[in-house]
């Protein structure tokens, strides 16, 4: 078993798997490349999440699995499903993830500008 993961296993707090996937994922947000292990708050944002999700017809298996942080996979990609915009007709985990990625993107764009327009209401004197 490789050192890392032989040695977060052993603390108790780590699955084997997890930290399989950890390590793949550089321990960042697939989508966002946020460094989960950089702070507290980050850490407790790790989520595992189906790149295609279950509802529609994804795969509960490692290949299909992408860690990511809570914002991502709760408030910018939810239940979106990535296949549905790939030009592949089997688009790998790679083309998957870019997809969500440049979707986050758009929504996080989105999102700055009805929070700047929050805060023009709310600080404008």
């Amino acid at each position: 078993m490789n050192k890392v993961i032989e040695a977060l296993v052993n603390t108790g707090q780590w699955g084997e798997n997890d930290v399989i996937l950890g390590i793949r994922a550089g321990f960042k947000c697939e989508y966002c490349d946020k460094d989960l292990l950089a702070t507290v708050d980050n850490y407790k944002e790790w989520q595992k999440d189906h790149i295609i999700p279950l509802s529609k017809g994804g795969e509960n298996i490692n290949e299909n699995i992408a860690i990511s942080c809570k914002t991502c996979n709760v408030n910018i990609k939810g239940r979106w499903n990535p296949a549905d915009e790939s030009t592949s007709e089997n688009p790998t985990r790679q083309e998957l993830i870019t997809i969500v990625r440049e979707y986050g993107i758009r929504r996080r764009t989105q999102m700055l500008s009805d929070v700047c327009l929050f805060r023009k209401i709310v600080f404008t004197k």
